[in-house]
């Protein structure tokens, strides 16, 4: 139960910074008063009469919401500074090989079982 809240907590954070961070524009068409088309991140399409100067009937309205831009970034700066090691003399012997002993468990030391003689009748395989 509490893996699938955090799933759920995770995936709900994700969608809120998608959405405060991605700037929205809504784009309006208006003929005559009446909102005629509405589009999200494109243009909206007109009313099919040619926009003009002189037509005053329809307006372009675009309005525009900004996001989130300033996000902290964080920068991680590596050193690959050269390391010395010293070692002692003293430190530097030579470790002998131990012998290890491992004991076999008794199920392996025997051969298994010789297979019975009548095989063909235990596995009821006859020849016609």
């Amino acid at each position: 139960m509490q893996r699938i809240g955090l799933q759920i907590f995770s995936w709900a954070m994700s969608l809120l910074v998608l959405v405060s961070t991605v700037s929205w524009t809504v784009d309006q068409h208006i003929c005559m008063g009446r909102v005629v088309s509405t589009a999200v991140f494109s243009e909206a399409a007109g009313c099919g009469m040619a926009m003009s100067e002189d037509n005053k009937c329809c307006d372009h309205e675009t309005h525009t919401l900004k996001g989130q831009d300033d996000l902290k970034h964080s920068e991680v700066l590596i050193d690959y500074a050269p390391v010395a090691i010293v070692v002692e003399p003293w430190d530097l012997s030579i470790i002998e090989p131990v012998e290890v002993t491992v004991e076999v468990p008794s199920i392996f030391r025997t051969n298994p079982p010789d297979p019975p003689e009548r095989l063909h009748l235990m596995y009821q395989v006859f020849l016609i």
